[in-house]
């Protein structure tokens, strides 16, 4: 049986990412620090959820040395087998800051139904966390939640999709 962290593998951090800047309100950061039951009764960490959505985020448009992406897409091979790589249908061209993604694909990865696994889409959006773009064609998310990133041998990058603290206020009417 394995019994490794799963939430500390190598897999949970993207990849030529040295640095990250966030915005969690405390509603997020107390979210993220709760708990899901999985279909086997399993407690997952609610941030394991965020990660496994922000390791597959386009950190780059292409990487100069080797002309793949920074990050995992669904046509990229993982770089270890406790990492399942998504395979689409329709993938879509991603832009710096979007990921693509499929209730179906998460359902299986996270061994929860697609219903929960929507519930847990809209809980993460509602807390600011990401803002996804359904579609029965391709869908996609953006981290309003992320201000920029610094990847390794360059400089700072910031997230066309984060939204301002004044932005958020307006939208949740706090205006």
């Amino acid at each position: 049986m394995n019994h490794k962290n799963k939430e500390t593998t190598s897999s949970m951090f993207p990849k030529n990412v040295r640095s990250i800047i966030f915005r969690l309100s405390t509603e997020a950061l107390v979210w993220l620090d709760g708990t899901t039951r999985d279909d086997n009764g399993i407690q997952i960490a609610n941030r394991r959820f965020f990660h496994d959505l922000l390791v597959r985020m386009q950190f780059s448009e292409k990487s100069e040395e080797s002309g793949i992406p920074d990050t995992h897409l669904s046509e990229a091979s993982p770089p270890h087998t406790s990492f399942p790589h998504f395979v689409f249908r329709r993938p879509l061209l991603l832009h710096v800051g979007q990921m693509q993604y499929s209730e179906e694909i998460l359902s299986a990865l996270w061994n929860l139904g697609r219903k929960r696994v929507r519930n847990i889409l809209q809980r993460m959006e509602l807390l600011g966390l990401v803002r996804t773009y359904p579609s029965r064609i391709a869908s996609y998310m953006t981290f309003p939640c992320i201000d920029g990133w610094t990847l390794n041998g360059k400089g700072f990058i910031v997230n066309p999709f984060h939204v301002k603290q004044a932005e958020r206020n307006e939208q949740e009417g706090r205006g």
